[in-house]
């Protein structure tokens, strides 16, 4: 997992907080949402369109080992390919023009012990701003219109300054 209570805890120095999951989980979709993926080492088995180019673009951009690609329903020796970043390139070869013609089954991400400590940090900064800020009803506030009632406006918190530190990961 990217980050977890504990992880929270340690960090903010706050403890017993019944909502520390929710925060930690909704830091997490919000890192992955910006990233564009999942940055935690995961298994991909994935069907992409032919490109009639020698290149097939994953949905993953860090890449640790490629287990199998199949074209057309064929399989193709792992070792006529070459992954740069999220790119799969076919050495001496092209991916068919086909839509959903190319099967890749990968793995990407990080193991949690390489996982960028810039990544995990944001998480945990977010986390931490999320549970200091759900007592104090910050964003929330409303304006009264005489006769005619009150309205609530919400306002909600953008992460930017703090997402733009893992911006090198982000996929493009």
């Amino acid at each position: 997992m990217l980050i977890t209570v504990q992880d929270l805890e340690k960090y903010s120095g706050v403890r017993g907080d019944a909502l520390a999951s929710n925060y930690v989980t909704s830091a997490i979709e919000i890192v992955r949402n910006y990233l564009g993926y999942n940055p935690e080492q995961t298994e991909y088995d994935e069907l992409y369109d032919g490109t009639g180019m020698d290149v097939v673009f994953l949905d993953c951009p860090h890449i640790t080992e490629l287990l199998e690609v199949e074209i057309g329903g064929e399989s193709v020796p792992v070792d006529n390919f070459y992954v740069k970043e999220n790119a799969l390139y076919y050495k001496g070869g092209t991916f068919p023009l086909q839509m959903q013609y190319v099967r890749v089954h990968y793995v990407g991400g990080w193991p949690e012990e390489a996982m960028p400590e810039s990544i995990k940090g944001t998480a945990l900064q977010i986390a931490s701003l999320r549970q200091v800020e759900s007592g104090q009803n910050i964003g929330v506030s409303s304006k009264s219109f005489g006769n005619e009632g009150t309205r609530v406006f919400l306002s909600t918190r953008k992460y930017n300054d703090l997402l733009f530190n893992i911006s090198a990961y982000k996929l493009i």
